[in-house]
């Protein structure tokens, strides 16, 4: 059915003027579109950095919780084989001190023994937590990089579809110019609408580009974050062990020194 409007005769001014709306509705239909676009990109990209985030703290979690239980686990065991030994020295206590010297040397090799194997499980203990340390650390900075590499993949993917929706746009209202008015007057109005339109998308690209830039330096704070609190969970680690390893020879060689005082200390704390 004919529109009433283009039923009658129209002036050329009347007729640019309903070509001018078409412009600008065909304009608020980009910039829609745009809108729209980038939204949905933006979107995407949060939910990446949250599912990213979720991941790494819960890897930072699970990590530091381990390497401080095995740290407790480890002080634990070096203080027992401390007590282990001074059962062992304990019954060559008994008796006068003629027993007792006469038991010199198998006083030190006891003490000697029980000292390097506490200090031998101490290091092996501590090597053992920053290996798991190192491990985690990279796990996280992998999935860190492969999800800023899909924020910036989804970010570039959209901003293409922008510049090719506004190529599209800015292609019919050329045809649509050239075929209502001159060439000379087509191409002004395709030169007004091309600025117009790549205008509103190279906003719409900012837009995006402030999220994807904002979004990945949340990342990249929650990353580094997660890797200091192993960090401080390695640091911790080493200290309760390394406390727990001398506080177990000093307990050995107390009673060493007790048994036998002319013996010198074992020498192996570090």
């Amino acid at each position: 059915m004919t529109s009433d409007y283009l039923i009658h005769t129209r002036s050329l001014k009347e007729l640019d003027e309903l070509y001018a709306q078409d412009q600008v509705t065909a304009a608020k239909i980009a910039k829609t579109v745009f809108h729209h676009e980038v939204a949905v990109a933006i979107a995407n990209i949060g939910e990446i950095n949250q599912i990213a985030n979720a991941r790494i703290l819960a890897d930072s979690q699970i990590s530091t919780a381990k390497m401080l239980t095995d740290a407790e686990v480890a002080a634990t065991m070096l203080l027992s084989k401390a007590e282990i030994a001074v059962l062992q020295l304990e019954k060559y206590a008994t008796g006068d001190s003629q027993h007792i010297s006469k038991h010199q040397n198998m006083i030190q090799q006891i003490g000697q023994t029980a000292t390097r194997a506490i200090t031998t499980a101490a290091d092996e203990a501590v090597k053992t937590i920053q290996l798991e340390a190192e491990k985690a650390i990279k796990r996280m900075q992998e999935n860190a990089a492969k999800a800023i590499e899909s924020i910036h993949a989804t970010a570039e993917k959209i901003a293409a579809e922008v510049e090719a929706s506004a190529l599209v746009a800015h292609d019919a209202l050329k045809l649509e110019k050239a075929q209502a008015r001159s060439p000379e007057e087509a191409m002004q109005n395709a030169q007004e609408a091309t600025q117009s339109l790549h205008a509103q998308a190279k906003s719409s690209r900012e837009k995006l580009h402030e999220a994807t830039a904002k979004i990945t330096a949340e990342m990249e704070a929650m990353s580094n974050a997660a890797i200091q609190s192993i960090s401080d969970a390695v640091a911790v680690s080493e200290q309760r062990i390394t406390e727990a390893r001398n506080r177990a020879i000093q307990q050995i060689e107390s009673l060493v020194y007790q048994l036998a005082p002319q013996l010198p200390p074992s020498g192996a704390r570090a």
